[in-house]
């Protein structure tokens, strides 16, 4: 997208579907991605990883499944992250360990 300045992604508590686009993994500047309380399904995205800025992760409260990305442990910035009430499986990466 053309949001390369973009610092704050907020849209959390809505009726959203589908899954995380992978493309958000390019919004370099971002620091506070918060995506709780919505119907996101899938995995996500191992290009999250690339969010280098990021200082809070919320995605509680989704439909979302499978593995956490390894990529998680590359965002070396992040101070919250929340991931409650999911589907996730597997072990906790040991990038976050």
């Amino acid at each position: 997208g053309n949001l390369v300045d973009l610092e704050e992604l907020r849209i959390a508590n809505n009726r959203l579907t589908g899954i995380i686009p992978p493309s958000l993994g390019q919004l370099s500047k971002l620091d506070d991605l918060r995506l709780c309380g919505n119907a996101l399904t899938g995995e996500v995205p191992a290009s999250i990883g690339g969010l280098k800025n990021l200082t809070l992760l919320d995605l509680r409260q989704n439909k979302l499944s499978g593995s956490l990305p390894d990529s998680l442990g590359q965002l070396l910035k992040l101070k919250v992250l929340l991931l409650s009430s999911n589907g996730f499986t597997g072990c906790i990466p040991s990038t976050l360990e």
